[in-house]
């Protein structure tokens, strides 16, 4: 009687037109990532290096002559906290006004207990208008 070996779980791996194409593209993809990644990795170690090794050419991976001053310099100059604090009530205030006006857009224009002004409400009658829901004009939906 004979008997035959199975194996489960083990499959014949073979290269085939789409495995070649994958290995092509994440070998393309990788070469863009790292000449994309490279400058950014270069200023941010230069910006802990001494400026006489960066203006050198001798600081190309790693930090020579590690040094804070350029961060010091920058953070003792007040229009950075100026644009810090602008960034803040922009960044604040956009999101309380917008979560405002959705709240009050998202209901019916028509409805009565919004708090905007009556001619403000023809600007969320525009919006109900391209939903493509006719009837929220009607129902208030």
């Amino acid at each position: 009687m004979h008997t035959q070996k199975t194996v489960i779980g083990k499959k014949k791996f073979r290269f085939t037109q789409d495995t070649v194409f994958d290995i092509i593209v994440a070998a393309i993809l990788s070469i863009i990532i790292l000449i994309m990644a490279y400058p950014i990795y270069f200023v941010l170690m230069a910006s802990f290096s001494d400026p006489s090794y960066v203006n050198n050419g001798s600081m190309l991976l790693w930090p020579k002559g590690f040094t804070l001053l350029g961060y010091q310099k920058v953070f003792e100059d007040s229009r950075i906290w100026t644009g810090y604090g602008n960034t803040l009530i922009y960044t604040i205030g956009g999101t309380a006004l917008g979560t405002f006006f959705y709240h009050d857009g998202r209901l019916c224009p028509f409805q009565e207990g919004s708090p905007l002004p009556q001619p403000a409400h023809g600007i969320f009658c525009i919006h109900h208008v391209f939903r493509r829901r006719p009837d929220s004009l009607l129902y208030g939906n």
